[in-house]
């Protein structure tokens, strides 16, 4: 059995047409023991190619090789290619939550709220989308972007998340749909512990723009 990893179909093919194999079931059963990672590829090859040999009888055995190894490229290609979009659509990004994008960069609330100026407690807020995105300013999210390494727009999905209890045991202890209490930016800077001065600029950046561009 070879087990070198930077062994690619397309070296199989030529060490298959280096030794002159002929497409038999005993001929597949060794090459699948010598290259067991490839025995779908090696199953349809000579399956093929079996059925190729017969029917092209009076072509030359330059033809058929020619012929044979554009077949196993072409297939070799279009499985690589399958695996690619598969590997593709198992990467694609799902929107996450500012909790989720933190952690991402190791970095507590407490130090993401320092970095971008307001309180751990706005930041919480934030990630519970107890503030509605369309009254954020876009000056908070360009920076909240800056420091978790992300996008603008992965910042906007992460706000726009239904609102969220505080916690799942929270939401478990009433019986009824839970009613959960937003409140604009502004109130949410005004309840805030920031300093004076500080909650007028973040009010003032009201004015700059809110909400998703």
């Amino acid at each position: 059995m070879t087990t070198d990893q930077n062994v690619t179909f397309d070296d199989v093919l030529t060490f298959l047409l280096e030794e002159e194999v002929t497409p038999i079931h005993a001929n597949l059963m060794i090459w699948i023991a010598r290259y067991p990672s490839f025995a779908d590829e090696l199953t349809d090859y000579f399956g093929e190619w079996a059925v190729q040999s017969q029917m092209d009888d009076v072509e030359t055995e330059q033809f058929r090789t020619e012929r044979f190894t554009n077949i196993g490229v072409s297939r070799a290609l279009n499985l690589l290619h399958a695996r690619q979009v598969k590997v593709a659509s198992s990467t694609v990004q799902q929107p996450r939550t500012l909790a989720q994008l933190s952690r991402a960069v190791n970095m507590t609330f407490a130090a993401l709220a320092e970095k971008v100026g307001v309180d751990e407690e706005i930041i919480t807020k934030l990630d519970l989308c107890r503030i509605p995105a369309k009254e954020i300013p876009r000056r908070l999210v360009d920076s909240l972007a800056q420091f978790l390494n992300a996008t603008i727009d992965e910042i906007w999905n992460s706000l726009s998340f239904a609102p969220r209890p505080t916690s799942a045991r929270a939401l478990q202890k009433s019986r009824k749909p839970a009613v959960i209490k937003t409140e604009t930016f502004a109130e949410a800077i005004e309840a805030s512990s920031m300093p004076r001065a500080q909650k007028d600029a973040w009010l003032r950046s009201i004015n700059q723009g809110t909400g998703p561009p």
